[in-house]
């Protein structure tokens, strides 16, 4: 998806229109404080500008893997406020000794934290630059997936609480 403002609201509003949702939604953006989250935060922030049906919201996991990860979260924070962008902060414990891996792990503690702060009318926003998808093929394809998983990440997933 390129990030222009108008490209931006016509595929949000086409994904909407595809799940038969209207605005106003509350838009909460997964930030983690790299460049394509950061792209789409800001993308939101203009989009939210012109638009008052437009909310939106911040969410940052904080993995706590990396010596810097109290950092990053304090930098997402520092932008949240500077784009006056409400921030949710959640730091979550990872099993290490997880037999599916450190990266499943970490998923799926995001995944339980995500579902544990997002109401019903909120919908969350994730941004994947290529090579997260490349890497997610890769993967995929050496564990011997089928054709749905060679299709790497969907850019819809509804993402269900039950």
């Amino acid at each position: 998806m390129q990030f222009s403002d108008q490209s931006l609201q016509n595929s949000v509003l086409r994904i909407l229109a595809e799940y038969n949702l209207v605005l106003p939604k509350t838009f909460v953006i997964a930030f983690s404080g790299g460049l394509d989250s950061s792209v789409l935060l800001h993308s939101f922030k203009q989009w939210r500008a012109a638009n008052s049906a437009v909310h939106l919201k911040a969410i940052h996991i904080n993995h706590q893997l990396q010596t810097a990860s109290d950092s990053w979260q304090t930098q997402c924070a520092k932008i949240c406020q500077e784009l006056q962008i409400e921030l949710q902060s959640i730091k979550v414990v990872i099993d290490k000794s997880a037999r599916k891996g450190l990266e499943s792990a970490a998923r799926e503690a995001r995944y339980a934290a995500f579902k544990a702060v997002l109401g019903n009318e909120e919908i969350l926003v994730t941004a994947h630059h290529l090579d997260d998808q490349v890497e997610t093929l890769l993967l995929r394809l050496f564990r011997g997936t089928g054709l749905a998983g060679a299709a790497a990440m969907q850019a819809i997933k509804p993402f269900h609480f039950g």
